[in-house]
C-alpha cells in the first residue's frame, strides 16, 4: 500500500519523537563535552550500595540511564569480570519498575572520559525492548558495585543514601550522585497510538480511491 504524503509525513514524524532526551539531569554532569565537575567522590563496598531520586516532570518513556562512574569497559563484560554493576528504579513506596540483576546489565556501554567513564544502561536489557514507561513523578535509583566509587555533587534540597547492610544505612545531606536519565516525554497512551495508526490507515485508503484509473 503507498501511503498519501501527509500520512508518510506523519509516520516519519512518529519515528522522529522515539530519539532520546534529557528527562532529568543531576547538577555536575555534563554528557557530550565529558565535562563531570562533581564536588567530591563515594566510594561503596562490596556489601553496599547509593540511592538517589529523580523526578519525571510527565509521563515518559525512559530509555537509559547514564552515570558517571569510575567503572571502565573490562569492569563490564560478564566474560571477565563477576561481579557486574546493577542497577533498580522504584517508587517512593517501594515498587520496584526496573532491576538489572537478572543479567540484563551486560547490555551496559562504556564512554571514555575524564576523570570518570560515562557508564550508559539500556532499559530493558539486549532481550526486550529498550523503554520503561514511567509517569510523571519522583522514583529513586540505585546503583550498587563492589569496591566502586562513585562520582558526586554538593546541591542544596539534595541526596543521597549510602546502602550497607552491615553497619546500616547512612544519608549525606544536599548531596546527590551524578547522573542522567533519557528518553521521551508525553508518551501516547495504548489508545491514543491506536487511533493515530487507524488515521494513517484511513488516510492511505482515501488516497487510494481518489487515485485515477489507469488508462
Amino acid at each position: 500500500m503507498t501511503l498519501h504524503p501527509i500520512a508518510f509525513a506523519t509516520v516519519l514524524g512518529l519515528a522522529g519523537a522515539a530519539q532520546a532526551d534529557t528527562l532529568f539531569e543531576s547538577g555536575g554532569f555534563v554528557l557530550a563535552g565529558q565535562g563531570q565537575v562533581a564536588t567530591g567522590a563515594l566510594p561503596t563496598g562490596s556489601s553496599e550500595g547509593l540511592r538517589s531520586n529523580f523526578t519525571l516532570a510527565q509521563r515518559s518513556t525512559v530509555q537509559r540511564i547514564v552515570f558517571a562512574s569510575s567503572l571502565d569497559a573490562a569492569a563490564l563484560d560478564p566474560a571477565s569480570h563477576t561481579v557486574l554493576p546493577t542497577i533498580d528504579i522504584r517508587s517512593g513506596s517501594g515498587i520496584t519498575y526496573f532491576g538489572t540483576s537478572d543479567g540484563r546489565e551486560a547490555g551496559a556501554s562504556v564512554v571514555a572520559g575524564s576523570p570518570y567513564n560515562l557508564v550508559s544502561f539500556a532499559m530493558g536489557g539486549l532481550a526486550s525492548a529498550s523503554s520503561l514507561v514511567l509517569d510523571a513523578g519522583t522514583y529513586q535509583i540505585y546503583w550498587n558495585y563492589g569496591q566502586s566509587v562513585m562520582p558526586s555533587y554538593t546541591v542544596p534540597g539534595s541526596f543521597v543514601v549510602q546502602l550497607n547492610p552491615a553497619v546500616g544505612n547512612a544519608t549525606l545531606a544536599d548531596t546527590s550522585l551524578v547522573f542522567q536519565v533519557q528518553g521521551v516525554s508525553a508518551v501516547p497512551e495504548p489508545q491514543s497510538l491506536a487511533l493515530m495508526l487507524a488515521g494513517l490507515v484511513g488516510l492511505g485508503a482515501l488516497a487510494r480511491r481518489r487515485q485515477p484509473a489507469a488508462s
